[in-house]
């Protein structure tokens, strides 16, 4: 079901699908935490739902999924590859390749002229004359972190995250230590 859209967005872009094709039969995981897609590449350049084990594995937080599909060249850079590095990063860059035809879908529905119209206006509100909607957001977003914290800045949340991280790998180093020490103390008839 979480492959449809990948699928849809393929059937749209010939190429881009027959790039795919070239991986095919490999199992590639995305791994958005919670969120994990297993998927197989087809023979034709769709993806399959599949297990693992995967020859590539894509790891990212969550919360760059806004930033993935707006394209944030810099939030490429957070996903981890792990397994097979260069099928991930070719299989990173089909992906990130998607292009969404709005119109092509909307013509379907509503007909190829309002369609047309339709995807202008969006182009407008939010393409290179949208930047007015990105301008309010951004004021928006900056009240809310600022004047009237309703969102935590981003640096304090890196700052959390870290600091979670620090207190993961010393509980890990902890445990680790206790277990050795437990492995000592045993007689030597139970080691």
């Amino acid at each position: 079901m979480l492959l449809a859209p990948f699928n849809h967005l393929l059937a749209q872009q010939v190429g881009l699908r027959n790039q795919m094709a070239e991986h095919a039969g490999q199992v590639v995981v995305l791994v958005a935490s919670p969120i994990e897609l297993c998927f197989k590449v087809a023979e034709d350049g769709f993806l399959q739902q599949a297990t693992p084990p995967a020859d590539t594995t894509l790891r990212f937080h969550i919360s760059l999924l806004p930033r993935l599909a707006l394209k944030d060249e810099a939030a490429y850079r957070d996903i981890v590859v792990e397994g097979d590095t260069a099928l991930g990063a070719e299989i990173g860059k089909l992906l990130k390749g998607l292009r969404w035809d709005a119109e092509e879908d909307l013509s379907r529905l509503v007909g190829d002229v309002l369609a047309h119209r339709l995807t202008q206006w969006g182009a407008g509100l939010f393409g290179p004359q949208g930047e007015f909607a990105f301008r309010l957001a951004r004021q928006y977003t900056e009240h809310w972190t600022e004047e009237a914290p309703l969102l935590a800045k981003q640096h304090d949340v890196a700052s959390f995250l870290a600091a979670v991280d620090v207190i993961r790998d010393d509980v890990d180093r902890a445990e680790k230590r206790l277990e050795r020490l437990t492995a000592l103390l045993k007689p030597p008839a139970e080691r």
